[in-house]
């Protein structure tokens, strides 16, 4: 399994960058951490759903069309994290 599949590997992330969070003394620094931490969470809650998401359509006949892959779908969201959280940094 890829570690762009395993949420938790999101939630270790999370759980580091809420450490740092917890260290930090400027407000708004310690806020965009935070949101990081809430992006890092929403990957693990993606990657979950995907995941069962595609054991339900194993079950399903073959007829029905298969979901995009799932790294595409998490990656997708990560890049768009990325990009919010850049653009309130600069």
């Amino acid at each position: 399994m890829s570690l762009l599949n395993n949420a938790r590997h999101w939630r270790n992330h999370a759980d580091e960058a809420r450490g740092i969070a917890g260290h930090m003394s400027n407000p708004e620094m310690k806020r965009i951490m935070l949101e990081v931490v809430a992006c890092y969470e929403r990957l693990a809650q993606l990657t979950e759903a995907s995941e069962q998401s595609a054991a339900a359509s194993r079950q399903v006949s073959t007829v029905v069309p298969k979901s995009p892959p799932r790294v595409r779908v998490v990656e997708r969201f990560a890049e768009q994290m990325a990009r919010q959280v850049q653009s309130r940094l600069h």
